[in-house]
């Protein structure tokens, strides 16, 4: 679910221009986040139980991926042929990230009061488990119609955040 940013006709003042980038066009800065939201809470529920909660949510960042690949035949230096495939990267920064989004949870319990403090910290860290992407990676695969034919196929994988993941620590304080 990407979104094409050269729709929007507005220029923020997070977008960039350089003569020799993108044929001179405008494109938006890489780490452009149109929104970024924090919310942190912490409860001391009982003298010996501490409860907080952190949820994050950010709009999803500029990136490019290629539009097509096609095959050259270069003039080499000593008459020979080189043979390429070149990329066509399309307009700079036109797709968008998915928005990340996650929960993270701790509970922290204080046993013991005198001469040594137990503290027990029992957290989760994007505790409904968002599948937050890092970025995507163009893959290929190759799909065999008969014993002859083969087709390359091409496609994104998204490379992924940390799912949920518990923890747990144990500290003593003497």
């Amino acid at each position: 679910d990407h979104r094409d940013l050269h729709s929007f006709p507005t220029r923020r003042s997070s977008d960039l221009h350089f003569p020799d980038v993108n044929l001179g066009k405008v494109f938006p800065f890489r780490l452009d986040r149109r929104h970024n939201v924090k919310i942190a809470l912490e409860q001391q529920v009982t003298p010996w139980l501490e409860l907080t909660a952190n949820w994050i949510y950010a709009t999803g960042f500029a990136f490019s991926l290629p539009l097509e690949e096609y095959y050259v035949e270069l003039p080499g230096h000593d008459g020979t042929v080189i043979h390429r495939y070149i990329l066509n990267p399309g307009p700079k920064n036109r797709l968008r990230m998915p928005a990340y989004h996650r929960l993270d949870v701790n509970a922290v319990i204080y046993l013991g009061k005198k001469k040594a403090v137990h503290t027990l910290h029992i957290g989760a860290y994007n505790l409904y488990n968002q599948r937050n992407p890092l970025y995507y990676t163009l893959q290929k695969r190759l799909e065999w119609e008969d014993a002859r034919n083969v087709t390359e196929i091409r496609y994104l994988r998204q490379v992924q955040m940390l799912p949920f993941l518990p923890s747990i620590l144990y500290s003593l304080t003497l």
